[in-house]
């Protein structure tokens, strides 16, 4: 399963006059389980991130954040989503640094215009790795059974 085109369907089909609320995260489970969240607030949606990885143990994880812009931000139009996607072995590094800092989908509701996913905005990479960083768990425990 491609875990970013299947958010990207699903956040273009939650679209409407207010954005896209709830926050939407998705994940695949160790089983190969894929799991639906709504996160309601920013805070909350980077524990969902970090706890998918570091208690759940996902394979690979995606959430967003919709936001208004500025002209400064790189971005197509004034909303977007700011996303995180993470992927076990991504990149060939560890657990706490293989994510995407960042990426968006630029997107207008009326008339409808949803953008591809943009993994090259040096903005929000750069805002997205801070905020990631910022609520990141200084630890992990495994706890192996016998």
């Amino acid at each position: 399963m491609d875990l970013v085109a299947t958010f990207h369907s699903y956040v273009s089909s939650q679209i409407n006059e207010d954005g896209v609320f709830p926050s939407p995260g998705m994940s695949i489970d160790k089983d190969g389980k894929m799991e639906i969240s709504a996160l309601c607030e920013p805070q909350s949606a980077f524990y969902w991130f970090w706890n998918q990885i570091t208690i759940e143990q996902s394979k690979e994880c995606i959430f967003g954040l919709d936001r208004s812009t500025n002209d400064r931000q790189g971005t197509e139009f004034d909303d977007v989503l700011t996303c995180v996607h993470w992927a076990e072995g991504m990149d060939g590094k560890k657990w706490d640094t293989s994510f995407r800092g960042g990426g968006v989908i630029n997107y207008q509701h009326e008339p409808r215009i949803v953008c591809e996913f943009d993994f090259a905005n040096n903005f929000w990479i750069e805002r997205m790795t801070g905020e990631a960083e910022a609520f990141r768990p200084q630890m992990r425990t495994v706890v192996k059974s016998s």
